[in-house]
């Protein structure tokens, strides 16, 4: 995909653009947080979304900016 950049020149956008991490490593122990619903969530998202905003500041307010979650399943009727 290609977008145009702060400086209006068209930069092409890939997936080795992605910064991807790792935040919980095996044998981690934290509080499960059973509280997530879906006012949560769309706050959440809100914060998420900013934040993207920001980071990829060359991308038109127009065009959308999609975020990937992997297992994240479960979700939906049965």
């Amino acid at each position: 995909m290609q977008l145009k950049n702060g400086a209006g020149l068209l930069v092409t956008v890939t997936l080795d653009d992605l910064d991807l991490r790792v935040r919980l490593q095996k044998g981690d122990e934290l509080e499960e947080d059973v509280s997530c619903d879906s006012a949560y969530m769309l706050e959440a998202m809100r914060r998420v979304g900013t934040s993207m905003r920001e980071v990829f500041h060359w991308v038109p307010e127009d065009k959308p900016v999609y975020l990937f979650m992997d297992n994240a399943g479960g979700h939906g009727v049965h």
